[in-house]
């Protein structure tokens, strides 16, 4: 009889992570910042959504780092402006002003843990390997 082999199973860490935390850093530290986090296989989640200024310059960043330990990242934003009131949209302003952030969630992780990212007009799904 031969003995049964067990797969390891590979744990996911999430890191919900609030703006407040990031607000203080320069743009070149929050990059830092979530690099870091990324290439030790952590999943970042945060509570807005980032510019697409803030996009590029992490992607470029990121694509310092390849090797062969780091495939790089995945990310996605997240944020509804369908059916938008003017209580809404003035929220939205006020928010942006108050932080420099959008509302919304972002999400960035190891494109080796990351098979896909999906996004919804009200929903972001994931696919992991």
């Amino acid at each position: 009889m031969s003995p049964k082999i067990k797969k390891a199973k590979k744990k996911v860490d999430l890191e919900f992570i609030p703006f407040e935390s990031l607000k203080n850093m320069t743009l070149q530290k929050q990059v830092k910042f979530i690099i870091e986090k990324t290439k030790d296989d952590k999943i970042l989640i945060f509570d807005s959504k980032l510019t697409p200024e803030d996009e590029a310059k992490l992607i470029s960043e990121t694509m310092k780092h390849i090797n062969k330990n780091f495939s790089g990242i995945e990310i996605c934003s997240l944020y509804s402006e369908k059916d938008k009131d003017w209580i809404d949209k003035s929220k939205d302003v006020i928010f942006k002003l108050l932080t420099g952030k959008s509302r919304g969630t972002s999400i960035i992780g190891p494109a080796k843990i990351i098979k896909e990212i999906k996004r919804n007009p009200d929903s972001i799904s994931m696919q992991m390997k």
